[in-house]
């Protein structure tokens, strides 16, 4: 890794179809440990034309959404204790037949996230 470089990772999930009708949510829950010395953004976005164009739904600094402690520069395994849940309103995509979403973290460093049990609500 070469310090001073943003590294971007992340992950487009499967498209969905919101189009039965709405409104919908996106829930999950997040770990993550990070060093404090360097920084790390997490974006969450979502796209319904392909992914020409995204919005971003949710977004944190390291700081903001740190539910642990990175133990000595080793391999963080969350405890159950050290996860956060999150819910993100996806009210704008509510007639989407093909609704992609994308999370990504860009960092300058190692940082560990998480992400679980995500899942969309049907909200009545």
């Amino acid at each position: 890794m070469i310090l001073g470089k943003k590294l971007t990772a992340g992950m487009i999930m499967d498209k969905m179809d919101l189009s039965s009708g709405g409104p919908y949510q996106l829930s999950f829950d997040l770990a993550h440990a990070g060093d404090p010395l360097f920084s790390s953004n997490f974006v969450f976005s979502g796209s319904d034309d392909c992914g020409t164009t995204w919005t971003e739904l949710f977004s944190g600094t390291s700081s903001e959404l740190k539910t642990a402690n990175i133990p000595d520069g080793k391999f963080f395994a969350p405890k159950k204790d050290e996860w956060i849940s999150k819910t993100i309103d996806l009210k704008q995509f509510a007639s989407s037949s093909e609704l992609m979403l994308k999370f990504e973290v860009q960092t300058s460093n190692i940082g560990w996230y998480y992400i679980d049990n995500m899942r969309p609500l049907h909200i009545k």
